[in-house]
């Protein structure tokens, strides 16, 4: 019983699955306040370094979203001028958030 216990708290606490939400929540989080930024100014460009280095990253009009591992994180921004984007993140090291013309946008670096 105690294995089982020790096994299920292991796995909880140190699966790849929890450390993937979590890192994809992170970098979601930021990125949504990087265009929440971006939308409320006249000029913006920032870098951003995303903990997750595979997967997608959508970004558009509805908001941005990561999808990794089987699994899809979403966060609506307050801003609704982001340029659609579908960028894969695969060898990704930077993500830069500019405002443009056009609106908010993604450019993978």
């Amino acid at each position: 019983m105690i294995t089982l216990i020790v096994a299920w708290w292991f796995i909880s606490n140190f699966s790849v699955g929890k450390k993937a939400i979590e890192n994809i929540s992170n970098d979601l989080r930021n990125l949504q306040a990087m265009a929440d930024e971006a939308c409320s100014l006249e000029s913006y460009s920032a870098i951003y370094n995303p903990v997750v280095e595979q997967g997608t990253l959508d970004f558009n009009s509805a908001g941005i979203c990561i999808d990794f591992m089987d699994v899809r994180r979403c966060r609506k921004t307050i801003c609704e001028t982001l340029v659609d984007r579908h960028l894969d993140l695969s060898g990704v090291t930077n993500v830069r958030v500019v405002k443009t013309e056009q609106g908010v946008d993604v450019v993978a670096e």
